[in-house]
């Protein structure tokens, strides 16, 4: 994670209960879970990503009068700004790899919720830099009231994720730029000018 582009905004305990998912809209994410959250703790909620299960996310959020903005596919230059305008980061899947996209909202200095499973506890240490909960709506909805609730843990969560992110998983801004020289030259011997690295929210 490039921590120079992902960085904490300025501190302020103002709460405008404002969640944000990044991801693939699909059935592994288990988003239907994230929208009965956001009603039950009447916040807001950011999507970014496009994905097989869009449709029925929004006929969900219209269904039941669910506060989403499905903003699409974001161009990873901007996922920052959109992680820094939010208050909580979620992130409710069924099982994760290696969840780039939560570590580089931890590098945001955010406070983060996530589901207790194989992916996500390997990076979020409960209560340290992070909440875990279960896997439905009434669990994440109390994971989330707990951190809108205590503006001193949303604080400390914030900035045990950012120094856990810096300790394990900062990449130097000098070998960053020879991995994005290495990926150009790849691309180019690959498909004669047509990059093969993927950009977009998709993680």
């Amino acid at each position: 994670v490039q921590t120079e582009t992902f960085t904490p905004k300025a501190a302020t305990d103002s709460l405008q209960k404002r969640l944000i998912f990044v991801g693939r809209l699909s059935a592994l994410k288990n988003l239907p879970a994230l929208l009965a959250a956001t009603k039950l703790t009447d916040a807001q909620l950011t999507l970014i990503g496009e994905g097989p299960e869009r449709a029925a996310l929004v006929a969900q959020a219209e269904r039941e009068g669910i506060a989403v903005t499905f903003l699409g596919t974001v161009p990873n230059q901007e996922i920052a700004a959109h992680l820094q305008q939010a208050d909580l980061f979620v992130l409710p899947s069924k099982w994760e790899g290696h969840p780039k996209v939560l570590i580089e909202a931890m590098a945001c200095g955010m406070p983060v919720v996530g589901t207790d499973v194989a992916g996500i506890r390997d990076v979020i240490i409960h209560g340290q830099t992070g909440l875990l909960c279960g896997l439905s709506g009434t669990e994440i909805a109390a994971a989330i009231e707990q951190l809108f609730a205590d503006p001193a843990l949303r604080r400390k969560l914030g900035q045990n994720a950012r120094r856990f992110v810096e300790e394990h998983y900062a990449v130097p801004p000098v070998l960053a730029l020879e991995v994005a020289a290495l990926q150009e030259a790849v691309a180019r011997n690959q498909g004669h000018g047509r990059s093969s690295v993927h950009s977009g929210a998709a993680r």
